[in-house]
């Protein structure tokens, strides 16, 4: 049972998560009283602020600079660079904190079946997973 005095304040930014135990009120054929049957755990989020809300960007053209090999655009609290390069995303900035620890990357590997042909075994070169190492495709970035 549950204290109604009990009161838990969570800020933004802070996890709390409330546990639920069940115990059976009396014995069974399987369990004496009091043994714990189940459990069960709840995430408890803090609601925002409505002050704490991010501001739009608003209306208008975004900036754009190309200097360095880096294209950087943005407006007011938006922000993003990318390498001329490479083409991938370095940084993603909104109001002043950085949003990504890397950009996205491509990723066309995935785990092989039986089908796919297996890893050491011989003669199986016209195999899909013999062609597809052979293109690197497993050493992808």
């Amino acid at each position: 049972m549950l204290d109604p005095s009990c009161r838990l304040a969570v800020q933004a930014g802070q996890e709390a998560f409330l546990n639920f135990r069940f115990y059976a009120a009396s014995a069974t054929a399987w369990c004496k009283s009091g043994h714990e049957v189940g459990w069960d755990q709840i995430s408890i989020s803090a609601k925002a602020r409505k002050d704490a809300r991010p501001k739009a960007a608003g209306h208008g053209p975004l900036t754009l600079d190309q200097s360095n090999g880096i294209f950087r655009v943005g407006k007011g609290a938006l922000h993003l660079a990318a390498s001329r390069e490479t083409g991938l995303i370095e940084t993603l900035r909104w109001q002043d904190h950085d949003m990504l620890v890397s950009g996205p990357q491509l990723q066309i590997w995935r785990g092989p079946t039986d089908n796919d042909g297996i890893k050491g075994w011989p003669h199986q070169t016209w195999r899909p997973l013999n062609k597809w190492r052979a293109q690197g495709l497993d050493n992808w970035p």
